[in-house]
């Protein structure tokens, strides 16, 4: 039996968002999320996406939202301008996650927090990781081969992934690197969200924030 906690929710009750802070959808697809948490709480959240249709079809119903066609990769909000972002099952879809984090930090307020919700192994294979490995080392030599501006655009497979599940160790080192630490680390594989997994593959709700500096 699957559980009622959703990302969402939970970064809005761990929060304590109100209309009065600033919180950032990263890939909000077609706003439904966004939409819901504005009817639920009377928030207006920031969201972009990287899906061009999607996103003019909801500004033409909803000119008033605060959504741009914008790419994980090559967000330009300005620094320190949020107190909460979620990154729902995006991380694992992008191509530079390193990236993808670090500029989530630099406009994440000093108190604020990111909330992370994706994939990973629950049972981690020593070959079927190796395996992964090559097959991204492959992918990024034939991009720098043979690559052009629309093929770099496509997802290749990720030296810190299988599949789509983050080997967990690889995933906390790029969030160390971005500059974050984890809060908690929650198992949602029980959550709706999560969809159907595999046998190996679970399923985290992660709260970060930055780094103290002493």
């Amino acid at each position: 039996m699957h559980c009622t906690k959703n990302s969402y929710d939970e970064m809005i009750r761990i929060g304590r968002f109100n209309q009065y802070h600033n919180l950032l959808d990263i890939g909000c697809g077609t706003c439904s999320d966004l939409l819901r948490v504005e009817k639920r709480y009377g928030i207006k959240m920031f969201g972009f996406d990287k899906n061009r249709e999607v996103i003019e079809s909801v500004q033409k119903l909803r000119p008033d939202l605060l959504v741009k066609i914008a790419d994980a990769e090559e967000q330009n909000y300005p620094d320190k301008m949020f107190d909460g972002i979620i990154i729902k099952q995006v991380l694992s879809e992008v191509n530079n996650q390193r990236e993808v984090l670090y500029l989530a930090s630099c406009t994440l307020r000093s108190k604020g927090l990111i909330f992370l919700s994706d994939f990973y192994l629950k049972e981690e294979d020593k070959k079927q990781i190796k395996s992964a490995k090559e097959l991204s080392e492959q992918a990024e030599l034939d991009i720098i081969i043979n690559g052009n501006c629309e093929t770099r655009k496509l997802k290749r497979p990720s030296k810190y992934c299988v599949g789509r599940a983050f080997i967990k160790s690889d995933l906390l080192r790029l969030i160390d690197q971005a500059g974050l630490q984890v809060v908690q680390w929650e198992d949602a594989q029980d959550w709706i969200e999560a969809g159907s997994l595999n046998e190996y593959e679970g399923y985290c709700f992660v709260i970060l924030r930055k780094k103290t500096t002493i």
